[in-house]
């Protein structure tokens, strides 16, 4: 069974929380608490290129890379839709 990649770092979720203000990407409405919003990859990691010299747990697996802040966005949760 292949590994689990890492969860995004809490310090790249505050990075993309900051940039987008609190604002869901989506429907660009204000999340109203953090326990709300889902950090999301985009592109998704699964359509990403892959690096074959890194194991696929490893952040530097993909490009660009799984926890680069620029390829995050911040989501609403079950509410303007349901991820």
């Amino acid at each position: 069974m292949a590994g689990r990649r890492p969860n995004i770092p809490q310090k790249i979720k505050d990075l993309v929380w900051d940039r987008e203000g609190g604002r869901c990407q989506h429907c660009k409405k204000t999340v109203a608490d953090r326990s709300q919003a889902r950090f999301d990859h985009r592109p998704p990691l699964w359509v990403r290129e892959r690096n074959p010299l890194y194991n696929p747990t490893h952040a530097q697996h993909y490009h660009p890379q799984a926890n680069a802040p620029n390829y995050i966005d911040v989501v609403h949760v079950g509410e303007c839709h349901d991820l």
